[in-house]
């Protein structure tokens, strides 16, 4: 399926059309010669949660905030891993114009700022990890394995509750 160069809107939200995934994303402030920012929240958040680092930083650059696919207002549509959200992160800056961008990234968003920097190092100035969950050599998931296990079984409110309130 081909995709639009140009964005789309749908009641004064823009989206980006990626393979049938609508990404929403807010473009601010203006090129200026200073590197352009690409804001990405962390799980379950959308981007109004960097809302006030973009406005600052609109002032002085382009910024880009995105909602990754399943967040905010981008289509609910997998797969949701940190190498998909990478690509599709990669994808917009490229059909935004974005020139290699300081990418900054909160909670999963830093992890998602760093597999893009690590796969796509050509696209990416520098990367920034804010508060990101990281584990040498896989150990996250074995880390992680009981509390995915109580997402799927009839707990799973109390089990989020205590990982949000950790």
């Amino acid at each position: 399926m081909g995709t639009p160069r140009r964005p789309c809107e749908d009641r004064g939200v823009t989206f980006l059309v990626r393979d049938g995934v609508r990404l929403h994303y807010e473009d601010a402030g203006r090129d200026t010669g200073s590197a352009p920012l690409l804001l990405v929240h962390g799980w379950t958040c959308q981007l109004g949660h960097l809302g006030p680092q973009a406005a600052h930083f609109a002032a002085t650059r382009r910024v880009v905030s995105v909602d990754l696919r399943g967040h905010g207002r981008s289509d609910v549509v997998g797969p949701f891993t940190i190498e998909v959200f990478a690509e599709d992160i990669a994808w917009l800056s490229t059909e935004l114009g974005l020139a290699r961008p300081v990418v900054v990234g909160h909670s999963m968003g830093g992890m998602i700022a760093v597999q893009l920097a690590a796969s796509r190092p050509e696209m990416v100035r520098a990367a920034v990890a804010l508060d990101s969950p990281f584990a040498a050599g896989g150990t996250l998931s074995a880390l992680m394995a009981d509390f995915i296990a109580a997402l799927h079984g009839p707990d799973y409110l109390p089990a989020l509750k205590a990982m949000i309130d950790a």
